[in-house]
């Protein structure tokens, strides 16, 4: 039996499939009768959802150093107040998002040194920097707009606005990100059903977290 919960991020592009495998988990957990919580970076702290509306509107200019410190901040306060308590009292984390987004939106998309990025979370997030899984769901670029446009196209937030270019950046972020922390990173393959994903990121915890039952596919 483990004394402590595990910390699992899923991360990708917007449009990725995110948020839908983050309920998907949530369901599973519930399934297999393991305590969790889902969580969703910008948010799930009080200074954490009033950053969040800053964040994801579109119509504030700010400079991309200001969207990092609003997500470092709001991540800082999200390790503390949800993420801490939570893991050492043995109940799993699973989250949509973390600093790899930062690294991929802020750094390669916006332009801010990522090692620099890199470093600065190391400082703000402790023994909390890396998770004990992350899980990029990755899908190509145009895929990712046609899902982001077909969501609803009237209301794109402030990163979903950034057009193709922007993204292509962050895609090679993802790249980066997946080969330099590999020990704790895997990738699947987003393209695939909802179902299929489902099941590839149940492998992926029973595999390196012994977690639930190990999936086989015919």
């Amino acid at each position: 039996m483990n004394l402590k919960g595990k910390y699992i991020v899923i991360e990708g592009l917007d449009g990725a499939g995110t948020t839908t495998q983050l309920h998907e988990m949530g369901s599973y957990f519930k399934e297999i009768s393991e305590p969790a919580i889902t969580i969703a970076e910008p948010g799930d702290t009080v200074i954490g959802g009033l950053l969040r509306k800053i964040i994801k509107n579109s119509s504030i200019k700010r400079l991309p150093e200001s969207n990092l410190d609003m997500f470092t901040i709001s991540r800082r306060e999200l390790a503390a107040q949800v993420i801490e308590p939570n893991i050492d009292n043995g109940i799993h984390v699973v989250s949509d998002r973390n600093w790899f987004s930062s690294v991929a939106y802020q750094g390669f998309g916006e332009g801010i040194d990522h090692q620099h990025i890199v470093e600065r979370m190391k400082q703000a997030l402790g023994r909390f920097f890396m998770p004990d899984l992350v899980v990029i769901v990755k899908v190509p670029v145009d895929v990712a707009i046609e899902r982001m446009i077909e969501r609803d196209e009237t209301k794109q937030d402030y990163f979903e606005s950034m057009g193709e270019t922007y993204f292509e950046k962050v895609y090679q972020g993802y790249e980066w990100l997946s080969s330099e922390f590999n020990q704790n990173t895997v990738v699947v393959d987003g393209t695939k059903s909802i179902e299929e994903v489902r099941q590839d990121l149940i492998s992926h915890l029973a595999g390196r977290l012994s977690i639930g039952a190990t999936v086989h596919f015919a």
